[in-house]
């Protein structure tokens, strides 16, 4: 009777507790388990302008610009697309950095011949079974030179079409060595290639071998950010010329940086440095070449330098000058690759790209496997229109919105406080009836 009273006393605080401590949890999971996007939590938002007579398919592109970038987490895990104002739309983020392949075609010279003040001319022959080529590399063993090349093609070696033309140019001394000798034409199946290479007076260009190639490229989408500070200084005693830029913020993300001279015919070595409080710096690039030379006729130039991306707000270039005078540097350009993001759309309905909570969570949609396996490159192609205040915006996020960690933490203290609680009425009952 004394046990059948202890645990009858017992029952009804277990019971009243779990279920109390049942519907915490599943309170709680259902507040974990949310939908990520509220209105009230993204501060900004932007129209995705549709021309609904022009969307042939429901793909949907729209490149990201420097306002997102400012007001955006650095990462951009803060995007929302979200449609007809109520529904999260899954959406891919791509980076148009851009793809490239090459595959080399057989291929044997019939023709190597030179006529003294007009042209080296070379004939290629790519046998009946040529499958598609677009460029030629002119494999020469000679030094300093610079000649204008044109390309024709033909499947009988009497009837010739002009299908392309460009520079080639090669220079070396004991500092750099720079070569340049591709030339690309338009798409051929032909299976003669002529290549005309002008003299100019300039005599033989010793040319030993012809590779021809299929390229296929997808060149990189990218965009010259503006720049909202500069200062450039040439101190006379170090023989340095620093050029100091400020983009306005983090997160524009960079890659190249074309330096603009009006000198010419010069050479320097280049370090790049950059930092997000202007304190610490982190060296990027160091003594990278950039030079311009001109024979009068033609310039070789190569003034650009490429570094691993970064999203760093100030970069400092510093240009050694050795004993030469300074270079009359312009304002470089900071250059980046664009993101956009894609996303499946419908016709009928408006779609927002919302942005500015910093702390909002990474999302990642099982579309962006979708769009992995198709080609993206004629997606509608949609504008942003102009930034906008979200009027329902609460500045005063709650207490768990400000601290993701504390939900799962109440979570498992309940769990851990149900199961101790459990375990020890489980023993006092098996003591009292032993």
């Amino acid at each position: 009777m004394k046990i059948n009273s202890y645990v009858c006393k017992m029952s009804p605080f277990l019971f009243k507790f779990s279920v109390i401590a049942f519907v915490t949890l599943f309170l709680l999971n259902i507040s974990l388990l949310r939908a990520d996007f509220f209105l009230t939590q993204w501060p900004y938002y932007k129209d995705i302008i549709i021309d609904e007579n022009k969307l042939d398919d429901k793909i949907i592109e729209v490149k990201i610009d420097s306002q997102i970038y400012k007001k955006s987490d650095i990462d951009l895990k803060d995007l929302r697309i979200v449609e007809d104002n109520k529904y999260e739309t899954p959406y891919s983020m791509q980076v148009k950095s851009g793809l490239s392949s090459e595959k080399y075609l057989n291929s044997k010279i019939v023709e190597n011949s030179f006529l003294k003040n007009q042209f080296n001319t070379v004939i290629v022959d790519l046998g009946t079974l040529t499958t598609i080529h677009n460029q030629v590399n002119i494999i020469s063993l000679s030094e300093n030179f610079s000649r204008k090349v044109s390309i024709e093609s033909s499947i009988d070696k009497n009837q010739w079409k002009k299908i392309g033309s460009g520079e080639i140019s090669a220079f070396r001394n004991n500092d750099i060595s720079f070569r340049d000798t591709v030339v690309q034409y338009l798409d051929s199946k032909s299976q003669f290639l002529r290549i005309k290479v002008e003299d100019g007076g300039k005599g033989e260009l010793s040319i030993s071998d012809i590779e021809v190639v299929f390229s296929k490229e997808i060149p990189a989408e990218e965009t010259s950010w503006d720049i909202l500070n500069s200062n450039i200084v040439n101190d006379k005693n170090l023989s340095l010329t620093t050029v100091s830029l400020d983009l306005g913020f983090e997160g524009i993300p960079s890659s190249k940086i074309l330096i603009k001279a009006e000198t010419e015919n010069f050479y320097r070595l280049v370090d790049v440095k950059a930092s997000t409080d202007k304190r610490n710096w982190e060296k990027i690039v160091n003594k990278q070449p950039i030079f311009s030379f001109s024979d009068g006729g033609s310039l070789i130039i190569d003034n650009v330098i490429e570094y691993p991306e970064i999203k760093k707000r100030f970069i400092e270039i510093v240009i050694y000058n050795q004993d030469d005078l300074p270079l009359n540097v312009l304002e470089p350009n900071i250059i980046g690759v664009n993101r956009s993001v894609i996303f499946k759309g419908d016709l009928g309905h408006m779609y927002r790209l919302y942005y500015g909570n910093l702390n909002a969570k990474n999302v990642s949609y099982d579309i962006k496997y979708f769009f992995e396996n198709i080609d993206t490159r004629n997606s509608y192609k949609a504008i942003l229109g102009i930034e906008q205040e979200n009027i329902f915006f609460l500045d005063n996020l709650s207490i768990f919105d400000r601290h993701s960690w504390l939900m799962p933490g109440i979570l498992f203290l309940t769990a851990s406080i149900l199961a101790i609680i459990i375990v020890i009425t489980i023993r006092r009952i098996k003591l009292y009836t032993s």
